[in-house]
């Protein structure tokens, strides 16, 4: 593998990435193009494949909106592209493996037992059958060139305590889920998966290492999918089934598999980056180029760090902006966008909290929802003491909800959860949160909800259209059949504005469909700065 050159201390390295040291507790994380297969480093590498997990990765980080451990993607130009600088965490020994379909060494287990990792699962399965519910599997992390082992849930309890194995398992199934639904709205199927924890000194579970990509997961083509026949797959099974099918090497003996050939290894990263394009919808770049990386690219708490201070209307010398979350985990994406954008953010989840906040956004996170009267108390507290207030997606409901907005959202008219890139005009930018973008401005944002259709009746569509109050409309499809494509929506003030589509999740290049949605955010940032003057 090469050292790419680095004058930086090396600190570990693994199969396929070196962690390098960095000041401050940060450290260097690099992807290279190594495949590794039943425990063995091929002595042949797959051109750009690190580059493809590494962003990849940082895509799924986006999505998922989950507290992670990337700071940063301003890296050295000899890596640019494969390499994220992260916090040094506490990493948990444990490989966090979430199973929506049964095949692998789960389906060798289950022939030999009607089981996966000690759990049973229904009779007549075959390989590549989908199961009722996603299983955890856990397995403890081996040495380097040894094989991981499947242990059961209550091993896990053994080792690492009872509060611990819950939140792995629990944090787990939950990203699987929620990745499930996304890759299948992408025509892909995601079998299985493996994620990684590390925590923090005040023990805070941080998502770490890569995610969702075709060397953790196993990734099927929906429309071939068929339970009990060969399921062609965009991971590296294809190096796997060459090596033990079509090469004459013995994976039982001592020897070292072969190299790979020319072809092997041209289908090989087609595999790679076609997951990612489909899984995105953007054409892959192995090297972005700096203006990809968003002035650098600083994640949310670097940017908190470097990013001058502005001035702002009371709180703070930045802007406060307070983050209340539709659901009872934080709504993280929404928090990295606004400190991104130059705001100082603080979680608020009641009114007591509101003193010493220029600003209020309300979204959602993983979890279950929280209890609708208290955000609605907490949104008219805010509207009561002037705050500009954005709602995005189930935010844009407690909103109408709370009579801040008119009409309400309804199920989508799929029925289901639905998340796709989603071009959105910007109608008007006479809001306190559109002010730095053009009238008809046409924007990418990303579109995650299954409630998601605005409805309302002719008389205030009506008042709607004829004041100015129609913030963004879809455009192309009208992913949730909302009444005349409305996207988002705003009060006769300007001050508070629904958003279906989600802005904090088109902030930076690397990890969404575009950067448009870091206008919304740079709007009131503007908009608290010119008040404070």
């Amino acid at each position: 593998m090469s050292d790419f050159g680095l004058d930086l201390p090396l600190v570990h390295s693994g199969k396929v990435r070196r962690l390098y040291a960095l000041p401050e507790d940060r450290l260097l994380m690099v992807a290279t193009d190594a495949i590794s297969a039943y425990d063995h480093v091929l002595a042949t590498t797959i051109p750009d494949k690190g580059a493809v997990l590494t962003q990849l990765s940082l895509w799924w980080f986006g999505q998922l909106g989950a507290e992670h451990h990337v700071v940063s993607t301003d890296v050295p130009d000899a890596v640019a592209g494969r390499a994220v600088v992260v916090e040094k965490l506490a990493m948990v020994p444990v490989e966090c493996v979430a199973r929506g379909y049964l095949t692998g060494s789960g389906w060798a287990e289950y022939q030999a037992s009607g089981t996966v990792c000690g759990l049973p699962l229904p009779e007549g399965l075959v390989d590549g059958s989908r199961l009722p519910e996603p299983v955890f599997t856990p397995a403890v992390k081996a040495p380097v060139g040894e094989h991981d082992e499947n242990v059961t849930y209550e091993r896990v309890v053994e080792l690492h305590g009872e509060e611990l194995a819950a939140a792995l398992r629990d944090t787990t199934l939950d990203l699987y889920r929620r990745a499930e639904q996304i890759a299948r709205e992408r025509g892909i199927i995601l079998a299985d998966t493996k994620f990684e924890f590390g925590r923090r000194p005040d023990g805070t579970l941080v998502l770490a290492d890569e995610v969702l990509t075709p060397d953790s997961s196993r990734f099927w083509d929906a429309a071939g999918w068929v339970p009990g026949e060969a399921l062609p797959s965009f991971d590296k099974q294809f190096v796997r089934d060459w090596l033990t099918q079509d090469s004459g090497w013995d994976k039982a003996s001592d020897a070292p598999p072969p190299a790979l050939p020319d072809e092997v290894v041209a289908a090989t990263r087609g595999r790679y980056v076609e997951a990612f394009e489909r899984l995105t919808g953007r054409p892959f770049q192995s090297a972005p180029a700096a203006n990809l990386l968003v002035g650098g690219a600083r994640s949310a708490s670097a940017q908190a760090e470097a990013t001058p201070a502005e001035p702002a209307a009371s709180g703070s010398a930045r802007g406060v902006v307070g983050i209340a979350s539709v659901t009872e985990q934080p709504a993280e994406g929404a928090r990295r966008a606004v400190v991104h954008c130059g705001l100082e953010a603080i979680e608020v989840s009641d009114t007591s909290q509101l003193d010493g906040v220029d600003a209020l956004v309300v979204a959602g996170g993983p979890g279950a929802e929280r209890e609708g009267t208290v955000l609605e108390a907490l949104v008219r507290a805010a509207d009561e003491h002037g705050l500009p207030i954005l709602g995005i997606g189930r935010g844009f409901q407690v909103l109408c909800a709370a009579g801040l907005l008119p009409g309400a959202l309804v199920a989508n008219q799929e029925g289901t959860f639905l998340c796709r890139d989603q071009r959105v005009r910007v109608e008007t930018r006479d809001t306190v949160w559109t002010c730095d973008f053009a009238d008809g401005q046409e924007i990418t944002l990303v579109f995650a909800d299954a409630e998601g259709a605005y409805t309302t009746d002719d008389a205030t569509l009506a008042g709607l259209e004829a004041g100015n109050q129609v913030v963004f409309r879809f455009l192309g499809t009208n992913p949730s059949g909302s009444r005349d494509a409305i996207a988002g929506v705003t009060n006769e003030r300007g001050t508070v504005v629904g958003v279906m589509a989600h802005p904090e999740y088109a902030v930076e290049a690397l990890t969404g469909p575009s950067t448009d949605g870091r206008a919304i955010f740079t709007s009131v940032r503007d908009f608290l700065k010119a008040a404070s003057s």
